[in-house]
């Protein structure tokens, strides 16, 4: 029933865990409940957060070290409420904001007006994700044990993270693909040169289950996760 945001400044790894703007506590309630997925953007020179949590979209205005509530959107497919599991802000223009959704393989979209305050996202199926299609150093890789997790949009390119930590030997093992979303239809194929394979030989032996990822305004690909050196680590 509550959540904590944490902002993290990338050049002096600073940490400001944000306030509620109405009430100045450092952890929210009841709105944000199980919150799956965040988003950044900047729009009319404002900074915004959206994020998703249980059918609703919730977008908070950052002032400083506080997070605002601003609007509220439902998210609906076909007419009912939808889950999705992770999504990413696709573009902004002065008319619309278009939202990528995932559901497991399925991708969907949806668009609201650029600043309305409350409103449905009415998410239409554009394509299927192929998780089977690519090589590893030259090998088939399978990855169909390999946990759904979050994704990252960008310039029409969509960035998926799966997780191996469903088995024991794979369990320090992540892995990001990256599709082009330009005419995506149908089902679509990660591409060759956007195969990002992660795995812990040593530190992290017991576990590194890769959640999200990004790219940050430095053009690096960051992701973030669960980590242990064994079975028994609580500390990492």
């Amino acid at each position: 029933t509550t959540c904590s945001i944490m902002r993290v400044d990338l050049e002096t790894g600073k940490n400001i865990l944000m306030k509620d703007g109405t009430s100045s506590r450092t952890y929210f309630r009841n709105k944000l409940a199980h919150a799956n997925d965040m988003d950044w953007a900047r729009i009319d020179g404002v900074e915004y957060l959206f994020i998703i949590s249980e059918s609703n979209m919730m977008i908070y205005e950052i002032r400083d070290d506080a997070l605002i509530l601003t609007y509220e959107y439902k998210i609906r497919s076909g007419g009912s409420a939808f889950i999705p599991g992770s999504f990413g802000i696709r573009s902004i223009t002065e008319e619309k904001i278009t939202f990528l959704f995932k559901s497991g393989i399925y991708i969907s979209e949806a668009s609201i007006k650029t600043g309305a305050k409350s409103g449905n996202l009415n998410a239409v199926a554009i394509c299927t994700l192929d998780y089977t299609g690519f090589e590893l150093d030259g090998r088939p890789c399978d990855i169909s044990t390999f946990l759904n997790q979050g994704m990252f949009v960008k310039d029409d390119f969509l960035f998926v993270v799966k997780a191996g930590c469903e088995k024991e030997e794979t369990i320090h093992q992540s892995i990001i693909l990256g599709y082009d979303l330009k005419g995506a239809k149908g089902t679509i194929k990660p591409r060759a040169d956007m195969v990002f394979f992660l795995q812990s030989d040593k530190n992290y032996r017991g576990l590194l289950e890769a959640e999200d990822c990004a790219i940050g305004v430095d053009g690096k690909l960051y992701f973030n996760g669960n980590a242990r050196r064994n079975a028994y680590d609580t500390d990492h």
